[in-house]
């Protein structure tokens, strides 16, 4: 039997982790938007969107479920900003009236009145200039100065975003 004394605040943190992923577990599954795969591990379990997208591992990638929490994101809207991959990148707040973009690295909202500074991840697609003229339509990237003002503007930002960091 372990004594209060032998466990160190890491073990805490994790077994505190780990109680929240059951927690957000037992309700996202009531919401009929996220389908999780099970695994006999709660560290190997993986999220997907009802229509087949990857959001991630219930476990690793806790801090980006507890941020999905705390800013309302709507797992139905949750998509992958590119044609060719099913891993999930962008996702709509109704309660912030924010479209979300991401990648492993960084996470931005864009709403009406937001605008794209010179040097924002969402200016640049990505790519290196060979495959850009190779392939123009790939290119989802906004112009400096670009200016959010609406709905549409904003989702068009977390997908160059989204693209742009990954």
């Amino acid at each position: 039997m372990y004594q209060i004394k032998d466990i160190k605040m890491k073990q805490i943190k994790d077994i505190i982790v780990r109680i929240k992923c059951i927690i957000y577990k037992f309700i996202l599954e009531r919401t009929g938007k996220v389908i999780f795969i099970k695994s006999d591990r709660i560290e190997s379990e993986t999220m997907e969107t009802v229509s087949g997208d990857y959001i991630g591992m219930l476990y690793l990638d806790f801090p980006r479920i507890e941020f999905n929490w705390k800013h309302g994101i709507d797992y139905g809207t949750m998509a992958s900003p590119y044609t060719d991959s099913r891993v999930c990148g962008i996702a709509f707040s109704p309660q912030e009236q924010k479209w979300y973009g991401w990648s492993h690295r960084a996470t931005v909202g864009f709403g009406i009145g937001h605008i794209v500074k010179q040097g924002d991840c969402a200016t640049s697609s990505g790519y290196i200039k060979e495959y850009e003229d190779a392939h123009p339509e790939e290119n989802k990237s906004v112009p400096a100065g670009f200016e959010v003002k609406n709905l549409k503007d904003a989702k068009k930002c977390a997908i160059a975003f989204s693209k742009s960091v990954s």
